[in-house]
């Protein structure tokens, strides 16, 4: 199965690259430039446990990059959105 993931926040890209290191092929999408031309070049973009363990063990199934038109070639879809929390967000 080929899984798509679209947002690659502080959620996205830990759950994208766990998917991949186990075997899974997996198309990690987000509209940020400088973060997949990060990704490709194998740089961990923020701290969080073992993300670059991760990174390096999912490069062979994993495929950043910003075309949306990727998502066809999929066979599911994760879809990873910010989720303001407080009042200056306008949210809760």
């Amino acid at each position: 199965m080929k899984i798509s993931f679209l947002g690659l926040g502080k959620l996205g890209l830990p759950l994208a690259t766990n998917f991949a290191k186990n075997g899974h092929q997996t198309i990690a999408i987000d509209k940020n430039q400088s973060l997949i031309t990060k990704l490709n070049n194998g740089e961990v973009p923020w701290i969080e446990t073992d993300l670059d363990t991760n990174l390096q063990k999912s490069n062979s199934y994993i495929e950043f990059t910003t075309s949306l038109e990727k998502v066809a070639d999929t066979d599911a879809t994760i879809i990873l959105v910010n989720t303001p929390s407080n009042k200056k967000d306008g949210s809760f």
